[in-house]
C-alpha cells in the first residue's frame, strides 16, 4: 500500500520533559523488551530531543508495569509519577472513562475482547487479533498508516526478520521528507469499528451520540479511525499532584513550522494541572486583537475570482446563532447555555459599544435587533478579511489567511537578534476555547496578537487607540501582490467604520461569554518564553528513516497468508472419512477460544411471573446444556467455563428456584418428528397477519441483527437466542418461560424462516 492517505494525521509529537517540550520520533533500543514478559516499553516512554537533539530518539524513561483503574496495563515511573501506555491500554483507559461518564457499568477490557472477537470474524485466522492481555499488543511493531478503514481488509501483522509481528504503531504520512523525517506517529487500534457497533447494540448509544467523538481531539476518536494519537498514551504528574497529558500532537498543516498551536496547547494543559504559568495575557477572546489589524483587513476584496467559499458562506449562520444566543432569543439561548457558549445574556440596545457604533444614522444595536437588517449586514461583512479572521475558519487559500501571512512577513522579516521572536511572544498570549464554533478563530487571532507584540509600539498612536505598529502600518503594494491579495482601493475610506462594526460585534459576543478583550503592546516585552530552556522545536531530521532496532515493514504486499477456508477443511475431512474407518480416539484437548460472549445485557422489559420462574431453572442446567445454547448461532465454537458461568449469572433471575421444567426439553436432536413439528408451526405462523407485520428477515449469525431486533421487541438478545435454539412444541416456550405466543412466532419467523 502506498501513496497519500485520506487521514493526514500529525506533523510531529512533543513531550514535556525537564522543563521543555521535546520532539519525539522513535523509542530507543533500550525500550525493546524493557517491560518484561516479552513486552516492550511503551513507544512514548522516552525523552525525545532531550536525549538526542539530532534524531528525537530519546533516553528510555524507566518504569514498572502496574494495573490501571480500568484493567489496563500502565508503565509507571516511580520517581516522576509519569504514566505511559501501549495503544490498546490507552484505548481501555479512555473507554473506561467514557463508560463512566455515560453512567454505564461495564468492563472496558471485556468490551474490547468482544470487539476483537467481532473483528476476527471479518478476517482469516492468520490475521486474527489476540485477546486483550496478550503480550503481542505490547510489542512495538510499525508500518505505514492504512487509511481510515477500521476493519475490512486491514493487515494486522508485518513480517520482520522472518517473524510475524503485530502492527501496534503507524508512521507519519509524509515520510522522510518531513522536517522530522519518518517518525512513529500514532498507535494502531484495529477493533474500533466493532467496538462502536457494540456500544450501539449493547447500550443503545446512538450514532449521533458517538459521532461527537469523530474528531482528533477526542480520546474516543479510534471508534471511527483506526489509530490513537500519542497524546492519549503519555501522562505527567504536576507539582500539585495532578495528572495531565504531557505529549502534544501538532495538527496537520504545520509541516516544517515552529509548532505554535502545539506549544500553546501544552501551556494550557500545564496551567490546568496547577503549574505556575506566567503569561502576559490570558483568557483573551479573538476580538481583543481586531483593533490591531491594519486597514487592509477592513477593505473590500476585489471581485476578481471567487468572492467566497462554501465555508465562508456558512459563517453568516454561525455568527447569527452566536448573536441571538447572547441576546437571549428563546430559540437560541437554551442551547447556547447548555453548550457553555454564553455566561450571560445582554440586550442588544443595552450594550454600550453596539449602541455607540453608527452605520450612517442607525445604531448598530438597532440593526442587530432587526432580523432583516441583521442578516443583510452579516452577509455584507463576509466580504471583509477582518470579519472572516475573527469568525471564520482559516483555510490555506482564504483571503484572510493571505492577509495574515502578509502582515506576519512584514513585521517579522527584520527582527532584533536579541528579541524573543514570534514563537516565544505567542507563548505569552492565552486565547480562550469556545466550543466547536469560534474556537479555532480565537487561536489564529492570538497569532495576530503575537505579530502586534513583535511589531512594537507605534510612537504616534493616539490615546485609546491600538498602539501597535501592526495597526498603523499599511501593507505595501508589493507585499499585497506577492500574497495574491486584491482589494478595492476606493473602500479604504470606509475601513474605520467597518472596523468599528466588526470590533463592536466581536466584543459583544466576548462579553456574553465573560472573556477578556483588553490587549495592547506593553512598554517592556518579555525576554524569555513561557517554556524556557533548550528548544526541542528546532529539530531538523529530514531524511531520517525508521531505525533498524524498530520492527518495521511497509504495506506493499499482504503480510499474512490467507487461512484455509472452512469448506476446504470440511472437504478434506470428508475425503479422509471416506478412505478410512472411524477410529476410537480420546477426546482432543481444545485450546481456549477467543472470548466471544463478553457482552451479555440484562433483560430490557419487565418479566412475567412465568418467565421469572423459568429463569430460576438456569442454575440447574449443566455446562454442556448452556454450551448448546451459546453455540446455537455459532456452531463449532467452544466457550470457556468462565463464559458459561457469565451466561448463567446474567440469565438467572431467581437463584435456587425449585426446578419444574428443564431447558433441555427444548434442546432435543433435530429428528424427523421435531423437524416436521417445526415446519408445521412455521407455516401456521406465516399465516398470522399480526406476526408477519412484526417479523423481518434477519440472520441469527449476526450479533447486530440480534441486538437490533431485541431492542425492537423489548427483550434481551439472550431471549432471541434461546427461542431460536429451542426446537419442538413452541407452546411449551410460552408455558415454561412465559414468552408470549406471538413473540415466539415472530422470533422464529424472523430468524428461522425457511
Amino acid at each position: 500500500m502506498s501513496g497519500a492517505y485520506i487521514i493526514r494525521k500529525s506533523d510531529g509529537n512533543y513531550i514535556f520533559w525537564d522543563g521543555q517540550d521535546w520532539p519525539q520520533t522513535h523509542p530507543p533500543i533500550e525500550a525493546m523488551g524493557a517491560m518484561g514478559g516479552g513486552m516492550d516499553a511503551p513507544a512514548v516512554a522516552h525523552t525525545g530531543g532531550h536525549g538526542n537533539a539530532d534524531t528525537g530518539i530519546g533516553n528510555l524513561i524507566t518504569g514498572v508495569p502496574k494495573e490501571g483503574k480500568h484493567g489496563e496495563l500502565v508503565y509507571h515511573n516511580e520517581e516522576s509519577g509519569n504514566a505511559f501506555y501501549h495503544p490498546i491500554d490507552a484505548a481501555a483507559r479512555n473507554l473506561g472513562e467514557f463508560l463512566a461518564s455515560k453512567g454505564i457499568n461495564a468492563n472496558p477490557v471485556e468490551l474490547i475482547n468482544a470487539a476483537i472477537a467481532k473483528t476476527n470474524e471479518k478476517h482469516p485466522e492468520d490475521n486474527h487479533l489476540q485477546g486483550f492481555y496478550s503480550p503481542e499488543h505490547r510489542k512495538i511493531g510499525v508500518s505505514q498508516y492504512q487509511g481510515p478503514n477500521t476493519r475490512s481488509n486491514r493487515q494486522h501483522y508485518i513480517q520482520h526478520d522472518g517473524k510475524r509481528r503485530k502492527i501496534t504503531h503507524y508512521t507519519n504520512y509524509h515520510g522522510e521528507g518531513h522536517h522530522m523525517g519518518t517518525f512513529l506517529d500514532s498507535g494502531a487500534i484495529h477493533f474500533g469499528e466493532s467496538l462502536r457497533e457494540l456500544l450501539q447494540s449493547e447500550f443503545g448509544l446512538s450514532e449521533k451520540e458517538l459521532g461527537e467523538h469523530k474528531n482528533p481531539q477526542s480520546p474516543m476518536n479510534y471508534l471511527f479511525y483506526p489509530h490513537i494519537t500519542k497524546e492519549w498514551m503519555s501522562y505527567g504528574r504536576s507539582p500539585a499532584g495532578l495528572e495531565w497529558r504531557n505529549i502534544v500532537t501538532n495538527p496537520s498543516g504545520h509541516r516544517g513550522k515552529s509548532g505554535l498551536a502545539g506549544q500553546n496547547v501544552l501551556i494550557d494543559r500545564m496551567k490546568g494541572a496547577g503549574y505556575d504559568v506566567d503569561r502576559l495575557f490570558d483568557n483573551l477572546h479573538g476580538a481583543a486583537f481586531i483593533d490591531h489589524l491594519p486597514d487592509e483587513f477592513f477593505m473590500l476584496r476585489s471581485k476578481q475570482g471567487k468572492t467566497s467559499s462554501n465555508m465562508e458562506r456558512g459563517v453568516l449562520g454561525t455568527v447569527r446563532e452566536m448573536l441571538l444566543g447572547a441576546s437571549g432569543h428563546p430559540d437560541y439561548v437554551g442551547q447556547a447555555l447548555a453548550r457553555g457558549n454564553i455566561k450571560q445574556t445582554i440586550n442588544f440596545r443595552e450594550h454600550p459599544e453596539l449602541s455607540q457604533t453608527m452605520l450612517g444614522e442607525t445604531p448598530l444595536s438597532t440593526m442587530l435587533a432587526d432580523d432583516g437588517m441583521r442578516d443583510q449586514l452579516l452577509q455584507h461583512l463576509q466580504n471583509y478579511g477582518g470579519f472572516m479572521k475573527l469568525f471564520g475558519r482559516t483555510s490555506a487559500g482564504s483571503h484572510h489567511r493571505k492577509l495574515g501571512n502578509a502582515v506576519t512577513e512584514l513585521h517579522t522579516s527584520e527582527t532584533d537578534e536579541n528579541s524573543l521572536g514570534i514563537e516565544g511572544l505567542r507563548s505569552h498570549i492565552g486565547t480562550v476555547k469556545t466550543g466547536k464554533k469560534g474556537a479555532g478563530s480565537n487561536f489564529t487571532m492570538g497569532n495576530m496578537g503575537a505579530v502586534a507584540l513583535a511589531s512594537g509600539i507605534h510612537p504616534e498612536a493616539g490615546e485609546g487607540e491600538a498602539n501597535s505598529r501592526l495597526r498603523h502600518t499599511p501593507i505595501p503594494p508589493e507585499l499585497l501582490d506577492k500574497h495574491g491579495i486584491r482589494l478595492k482601493e476606493e473602500s479604504r475610506a470606509q475601513a474605520p467604520m467597518i472596523r468599528s462594526v466588526i470590533s463592536a460585534i466581536g466584543k459583544y459576543i466576548a462579553d456574553s461569554m465573560g472573556h477578556n478583550t483588553e490587549f495592547n503592546v506593553p512598554e517592556q516585552l518579555p525576554t524569555s518564553a513561557v517554556l524556557s530552556g533548550g528548544s526541542g522545536m528546532k529539530l531538523n531530521a529530514s531524511g531520517q528513516k525508521v531505525p533498524e532496532h524498530i520492527p518495521y515493514a511497509p504495506l506493499n504486499a499482504p503480510s499474512y497468508v490467507p487461512s484455509t477456508t472452512m469448506n476446504e477443511i470440511a472437504q478434506a475431512a470428508s475425503a479422509q472419512d471416506a478412505q478410512s474407518p472411524p477410529a476410537q480416539v480420546a477426546p482432543a484437548q481444545v485450546a481456549p477460544a477467543q472470548d466471544t460472549t463478553q457482552m451479555v445485557r440484562p433483560p430490557m422489559r419487565s418479566m412475567t411471573p412465568e418467565m421469572l420462574t423459568a429463569r430460576g431453572n438456569i442454575p440447574d442446567l449443566t455446562d454442556e446444556q448452556i454450551q448448546t445454547i451459546l453455540q446455537s448461532p455459532f456452531p463449532g465454537r467452544t466457550y470457556r467455563p468462565s463464559q458459561v458461568q457469565q451466561y448463567r449469572d446474567e440469565m438467572q433471575v431467581l437463584p435456587n428456584t425449585p426446578v419444574q421444567t428443564r431447558l433441555t426439553d427444548y434442546m432435543k436432536s433435530e429428528d424427523r418428528l421435531v423437524k416436521a413439528m417445526e415446519s408445521l408451526q412455521m407455516r401456521e405462523a406465516r399465516l398470522d397477519d399480526d406476526v408477519m407485520r412484526k417479523a423481518s428477515s434477519l440472520s441469527i449469525a449476526s450479533e447486530h441483527d440480534i441486538s437490533t431486533f431485541a431492542k425492537k421487541m423489548g427483550i434481551a438478545p439472550q431471549d432471541i437466542r434461546l427461542i431460536y435454539s429451542s426446537k419442538g412444541d413452541w407452546q411449551r416456550l410460552t408455558k415454561s418461560f412465559g414468552y408470549p405466543e406471538e413473540l415466539v412466532k415472530v422470533v422464529k419467523v424472523t430468524f428461522g424462516g425457511e
